[in-house]
C-alpha cells in the first residue's frame, strides 16, 4: 500500500480493477477485487425453478464448509438460512423463466458471514413477511437487505450470519 501510487488487480492474466492503493485496498469496486483483499472465501449455487436440487444445494454448501474448516454450528446455520430464504421464501416467487444465484462469503478474521440470494424478474421483496420460513432466517441473522436492479432487473437479498 506504501509503496506504490498505483495498483492492478489481475486473476486469470486479465485486469479485474486498477486505481490508487486507498481505492483498491479500502474501497474496491469489483466483487472479484473485494474477495481477493478481503479473503474471502466464496460459495456460489445456481438454480432455477424447474431444476432446483435441494439434495445438490445441501451436499455443495457441506462440501464447502468442510473444505474452509467452517465450524458445525455455522455451517447449520448456513444450511438453515439457504433451506429457508432460498427454498422456502425465493424458489416460490420465481417465474419459470427467471434464474437465481445464492452466493456465501466468508472470512476466519471476521466474525460474520455475508450471505447473497440474486433471482432475476419483476420486484420481489420478501422482506417483513410474516411466514415461518423468514421468521428462522430473521432469528438466524442480522437483519436482511433488500435492493432491486432496476437495470438488469435483478432482486438482490443480502443477509449477515454472526458467527460467534
Amino acid at each position: 500500500k506504501d509503496v506504490s501510487d498505483r495498483v492492478i488487480y489481475m486473476k486469470d492474466g486479465v485486469i479485474c480493477e486498477e486505481g490508487s492503493p486507498e481505492q483498491i485496498f479500502n474501497n474496491p469496486q469489483k466483487d472479484k477485487t473485494r474477495q481477493f483483499i478481503n479473503r474471502l472465501k466464496v460459495f456460489t449455487f445456481n438454480f432455477d425453478k424447474n431444476s432446483f436440487d435441494f439434495y445438490k444445494m445441501n451436499n455443495e454448501i457441506n462440501n464447502y464448509c468442510q473444505n474452509h474448516l467452517i465450524p458445525k454450528d455455522l455451517t447449520s446455520k448456513i444450511l438453515a438460512i439457504a433451506e429457508e430464504l432460498g427454498v422456502q421464501t425465493i424458489l416460490p416467487l420465481l417465474s419459470n423463466d427467471s434464474k437465481a444465484s445464492l452466493s456465501l462469503e466468508f472470512n476466519d478474521d471476521v466474525s460474520k458471514a455475508n450471505f447473497t440470494i440474486r433471482y432475476t424478474g419483476e420486484r420481489k421483496d420478501p422482506t417483513g413477511s410474516n411466514d415461518l420460513a423468514y421468521m428462522i432466517v430473521e432469528h438466524l441473522s442480522e437483519p436482511i437487505s433488500y435492493t432491486y436492479d432496476e437495470l438488469l432487473k435483478e432482486n438482490i437479498l443480502t443477509v449477515s450470519i454472526l458467527t460467534k
